[in-house]
């Protein structure tokens, strides 16, 4: 009891108006809006947003809802003086901003600048039902059965009052108007009509679709949608859907004043001479103007006439003409002199009676032809060609004498470089006004020919009652097969070929492209409605002239534009019935995650085709699994899918469906669900065996550094142990030297002497207890040192001594860091052993740090005792450079390379030493 009373669309959103319920639905999901109490009986209406943006909500009690930005609260005003009877139905914005409202009782309402003002009280207006509202830049319209009103600001115009007009013309109680293709198109009780609004009047300038009780039924409505296709929604039969009005339906009728004929129907349409189509009746035809789109109607005589199937003028006036007739024979006919003559003496042997197709051969000869007979009209006479055996023919007098050696049957006639060429049941022939022939070849020969019509390169085309379309050559004799680009829901059809530029058609259900002589192309046709509803029933080839296709059907000539044909994009409808987990018994709607073992899903749908029920069609399906699309499968069938054993993971099922003909597919989502995994292949599993196995990996190298530490950690404190062990052997025998000089300074009573070495000793001490307990100093601090350790050593010289230190610009020697101490114990060598006395010559020391690549190298050369003199004192030389070499070693190793190195070069006069270290 809740039902769908309105619905309005903007962008994404659909807004549903029901009995008592307002929502919207977008993304898949309805919201609800708060709505004001009605009475019991009271019913929402309509909704609308207008050129303002404003939302409003109406009832069928005369009530209108302005909603603000977000629905949630709302204005209420309330209209209702007539015991809660206005139904409030139609809303409609002006092009100036306003929005007017109307209801079923003839009520009008304008909403500006923030006010409603009461049409029919403003402007003395007696509305009864309110039809339509048709905005325009200066003023609005108003369609409604007390008339068609135009509003202007301070005044109201009647352009249409129903109680004086003409009912049987004209429009009469518009219902509807739309703009559509820069006309003006109204629906009205006279039917659907296009109109001219000009000054204060309504101009009426043609009907395309007159009242018809089987169309017009109670309320109605027409729009316009993005194609610029004009839609009818009526009441009761359906939705009528019309694509380009410039379509237009002629019928016997609209051209034939006099009422006393009675035999309107159309035998066929033809090409006339200059801009005329020629629409042969019975007993008269009538030659329309494709320029003016005017009639002239010509009665060949004032008597019971004869079924004209062509017409042959011999002037341009149609005054003097032949017709050939489907009754009476040929027929001459001198409209000034009033001569009418007949050829036929039907019942003799020399008549032919029934014509379906002739050619003029010259101003008084003919070919003709029916359907057991062929031949020519001359000196107004028929003479008959009689075909033999051997596919020739003679020429006879008598109708009866042409009978043919077996049942052979016409179809179709012909002409082209001057020869007739005639469709029959045994192929194709040919006669060029002297001799008959045949076209001999195996394909064409003995096939029942339907139609034959010529290309512009000299092709003969040929389409056979079995369907196919053949392509003939005359001059190499060669037949191409073209039958495969025929559509299947047309083949076996009888279809006229019609020639039209370089485009072969058959009926209208397809056009063949022939610029490519070796290999035409297809083209679909899609014919616009109301023009599919007549095509079906053509009793005429189509003729095409100037963009304009003309039609006969029989009852009616039909005039439409070419543009009106267009490529078949048409799919079939595709509907999803049910989608049903058989393992799980449970409808995908109401889940769509099942487990591992509830995996077979079974599919339902239909396929369905409104438009041309007989056409092949194609459906498939695919599988895409996680992302990945699988292949795309036929569907035997087309009317389930069953997937049974499905692996995990998510599913999406897609079908398509097109036509055997068509380039286009229709596809659909048909189903979206998913299989969950077992445990043992779940994420979470992979997740808990991956940390499981990276916290062992990561516990067993933690073991490993751990000891790789603690090994690394115990070196670093070996080599600091011998570090300090080699400090504190130095230290006491150096501090006995220093003392024994003090002492011999004292002894000498040399006060000046002693002070100097006593202060240069206690700064050296100062300077050793700063470095101990340091693992890096810089290279400057350890050149500062070894000046002062080389000045306290130089004090307990007896010769005289000399030293320089010198180091290289490039060397940075606050950025260089070393362990301390690492080259004092080669100068301390220097001094024991080098210059040990008794020492007869001046001491040199020289002392350089140069920069090498990535490397500093440290010389130390002295002047002293060379190999000779330390080859018998090997230990107490190992006390100082010995321990530092196996420092070095230790400091390698610690640092997992060489970066400490020295070697010593030793003579008579002297050694060098070398020291290499990485920086």
């Amino acid at each position: 009891g809740n039902f769908v009373v309105d619905l309005f669309c903007k962008n994404d959103s659909v807004f549903i108006v029901q009995d008592k319920h307002f929502s919207v639905w977008k993304n898949g999901m309805i919201t609800n809006f708060k709505i004001p109490e009605l009475k019991n009986s009271e019913e929402l209406a309509a909704f609308y947003i207008d050129a303002q943006n404003r939302k409003w909500l109406t009832t069928d009690g005369g009530k209108i809802i302005l909603y603000n930005a977000g629905f949630k609260n709302y204005q209420l005003f309330d209209f209702d003086t007539v015991n809660n009877s206005h139904y409030m139905f139609h809303i409609q914005s002006d092009k100036q901003g306003n929005t007017w409202f109307a209801t079923d009782l003839g009520l009008v309402l304008k909403y500006e600048n923030g006010e409603f003002i009461n049409i029919n009280k403003k402007y003395h207006i007696n509305f009864l039902t309110h039809n339509d509202f048709f905005p325009t830049d200066s003023c609005m319209y108003i369609a409604d059965e007390a008339g068609f009103y135009k509003i202007l600001p301070d005044t109201a115009l009647c352009l249409i009052n129903p109680a004086t007009i003409d009912k049987s013309s004209g429009v009469h109680n518009i219902r509807n108007i739309v703009s559509y293709q820069n006309k003006t198109i109204v629906y009205s009780m006279f039917g659907i009509s296009e109109v001219k609004i000009k000054n204060n009047s309504v101009e009426f300038l043609r009907t395309y679709t007159k009242y018809d009780n089987s169309v017009y039924f109670g309320f109605n409505r027409m729009f316009v949608d993005k194609n610029n296709i004009l839609w009818i929604v009526t009441f009761k039969n359906g939705l009528y859907q019309i694509f380009d009005f410039d379509a237009k339906v002629y019928t016997p009728h609209d051209f034939i004043k006099n009422k006393d004929y009675l035999y309107d129907n159309i035998i066929n349409i033809e090409k006339g001479t200059g801009n005329t189509i020629l629409i042969n009746m019975v007993g008269f035809f009538s030659i329309f103007n494709t320029q003016t789109d005017s009639f002239r109607l010509v009665i060949p005589s004032m008597e019971e006439g004869s079924d004209i199937t062509s017409v042959f003028p011999l002037d341009s006036n149609y005054t003097r003409f032949w017709q050939a007739t489907e009754t009476s024979g040929m027929e001459y006919v001198d409209i000034k002199k009033g001569i009418y003559e007949s050829y036929c003496q039907c019942g003799s042997s020399n008549s032919m009676p029934t014509i379906n197709a002739a050619i003029m051969l010259s101003p008084d000869s003919f070919f003709v032809f029916q359907s057991t007979a062929i031949g020519v009209f001359y000196d107004k006479k028929f003479k008959f060609l009689k075909i033999k055996h051997n596919n020739t023919a003679d020429l006879v007098d008598s109708y009866r004498d042409s009978s043919v050696y077996k049942d052979l049957q016409f179809y179709n006639i012909e002409r082209h470089n001057g020869k007739i060429y005639i469709a029959s049941t045994e192929g194709v022939y040919i006669w060029d006004g002297n001799k008959m022939s045949y076209i001999n070849h195996p394909e064409i020969k003995n096939t029942s020919i339907d139609q034959i019509v010529f290309d512009q390169n000299d092709n003969l085309w040929l389409y056979t009652f079995s369907g196919e379309l053949l392509r003939y050559n005359e001059k190499n004799k060669e037949v191409a097969d073209f039958t495969h680009l025929i559509n299947q829901g047309i083949k076996g059809k009888s279809m006229y070929l019609t020639l039209e530029e370089n485009n072969l058609w058959l009926d209208l259900y397809q056009k063949i492209v022939l610029d490519n002589a070796s290999n035409p192309v297809k083209t679909n046709v899609y014919l616009s409605a109301p023009i599919n509803n007549y095509y079906e029933q053509l009793n005429a080839a189509p003729i095409f002239t100037d963009g304009w296709i003309y039609i006969s059907t029989g009852t009616q000539m039909i005039k439409f534009p070419e543009s009106i044909l267009q490529e078949n994009t048409s799919t079939p409808s595709i509907e999803v019935l049910s989608i049903y987990n058989l393992s799980d018994s449970t409808y995908i709607t109401e889940k769509n995650a099942f487990e591992y073992d509830k995996n077979t899903v079974k599919i339902k749908f239909s396929v369905n085709d409104f438009l041309v029920a007989e056409k092949n069609r194609q459906t498939e399906y695919t599988l895409v699994l996680d992302g990945d699309t699988m292949p795309w499968t036929s569907i035997p069938g087309e009317n389930s899918l069953l997937f049974a054993n499905l692996s995990p993971g998510n599913y999406n099922v897609l079908i398509r469906s097109k036509y055997i003909d068509g380039n286009h597919f229709n596809t659909i989502q048909a189903g979206m669900f998913s299989i969950y995994p077992p445990w043992y292949n779940t994420w979470w599993f992979y997740s808990f065996s991956v940390l499981a196995v990276a916290g062992l990996m990561y516990w067993y190298f933690y073991q490993k550094n751990k000891r790789m530490h603690l090994a690394l950690e115990t070196e670093k404190q070996i080599a600091t142990l011998q570090h300090k062990a080699m400090q504190a052997q130095m230290n006491p025998h150096f501090i006995f030297n220093v003392l024994n000089t003090v002492q011999y300074h004292v002894l000498e009573n040399d006060t000046k002497q002693t002070l100097e070495v006593l202060s240069k000793f206690s700064k050296l001490i100062r300077a050793t207890f700063d470095l101990v307990g340091k693992e890096e100093i810089s290279l400057h601090q350890e050149i500062k040192y070894l000046e002062n350790y080389i000045e306290v050593e130089a004090l307990r010289m007896d010769n005289a001594f000399d030293y320089t230190i010198s180091t290289d610009e490039n060397l940075n020697l606050f950025d260089i860091k070393l362990p301390p101490l690492l080259i004092q114990p080669f100068i301390e060598n220097v001094f024991k052993h080098a210059f040990e006395k008794p020492f007869h010559k001046v001491a040199r020391l020289v002392i350089s740090f140069a920069k090498e690549g990535d490397y500093l190298i440290i010389k130390i050369q002295d002047n002293g005792k060379g190999t000779d003199t330390l080859s018998g004192k090997q230990t107490r030389a190992e006390s100082g450079t010995s321990l530092t070499g196996k420092r070095y070693e230790v400091l390698n190793k610690q640092l997992k390379k060489q970066v400490y190195s020295w070697e010593a070069f030793s003579g008579n006069e002297g050694t060098t030493i070398i020291i290499k270290i990485a920086i």
